[in-house]
């Protein structure tokens, strides 16, 4: 019983991170996205 419950607390554990590895590297790549445009635009004023 004590196994099984540690099991799932692992595994509640892991796709927590991993969901929250997946917003941040979304986010990030949004973020770069954004400085490009913004430096491009910058660049050719």
């Amino acid at each position: 019983m004590q196994r099984r419950i540690l099991v799932s607390l692992f595994l509640l554990a892991l796709a927590t991170s991993v969901s929250a590895c997946s917003d941040t590297w979304h986010g990030a790549k949004q973020d770069t996205g954004d400085n490009l445009r913004a430096t491009g635009n910058a660049v050719s004023k």
